[in-house]
């Protein structure tokens, strides 16, 4: 008999997966292209992968401090990563060793696009730092990235039903990603500081920008 938590999951995703959204899930995609309106992000350039967009704005949280002593205060000026999901979701959603080593490169190469971007004259000078939310907050610690957890809030958890929605829909797995063995991480903040980003990925780190 299949538990009630398993079953509702199954009812929920159908037959998503593999970059198709079928059920409940047909509303996923339709909530990113409304949230990009609301919220209007920029591409990255110089990105192979064309993996990150931004939305710089004020940080409205309480005040922490980053692990190399930087200290994000209400008020500071913040880049906030967006994911472009079937991208990233097809590299990370699948357990294999290439598309391990494929999503690593993915994420560093946007990385070194956006500390090419920011090292600009263009770019912002006041922003402070950069930040994303995603499951996936574990694998960021790798590239690094400080890794916040999320405030247990009704909002916080909603999110965390999106994004496992995401994972379904942008992975071969569909349903059987969210009802696996390998326990889907809640939602998690990951910063890294203007300098960090540029002592590790900056033109500097890669002898040079590169032309595309």
């Amino acid at each position: 008999m299949i538990p009630l938590r398993e079953g509702l999951i199954r009812l929920a995703v159908g037959k998503s997966g593999g970059g198709q959204a079928h059920g409940v899930l047909r509303m996923w995609p339709l909530w990113e292209r409304f949230a990009r309106v609301l919220w209007p992000t920029v591409d990255v350039p110089y990105s192979t992968y064309r993996l990150l967009s931004i939305h710089i704005h004020e940080y409205k949280g309480w005040a922490f401090t980053l692990a190399d002593g930087v200290e994000i205060r209400r008020g500071d000026l913040v880049a906030e990563l967006h994911f472009n999901n079937a991208k990233m979701m097809e590299a990370l959603g699948d357990a294999s060793g290439s598309q391990k080593w494929l999503s690593a490169r993915m994420f560093r190469d946007g990385l070194e696009a956006l500390a090419r971007w920011m090292a600009g004259p263009a770019f912002h000078s006041d922003v402070k730092a950069i930040y994303g939310v995603t499951i996936l907050a574990r694998s960021a610690r790798r590239l690094g990235f400080s890794v916040r957890p999320r405030r247990s809030t009704l909002g916080a958890r909603v999110e965390g039903i999106f994004l496992a929605g995401l994972l379904a829909i942008y992975t071969a797995e569909g349903a059987d990603r969210l009802v696996g063995t390998t326990p889907i991480e809640p939602p998690g903040e990951i910063w890294m500081s203007r300098a960090e980003l540029m002592s590790r990925y900056g033109p500097q780190k890669r002898g040079g920008s590169r032309s595309r």
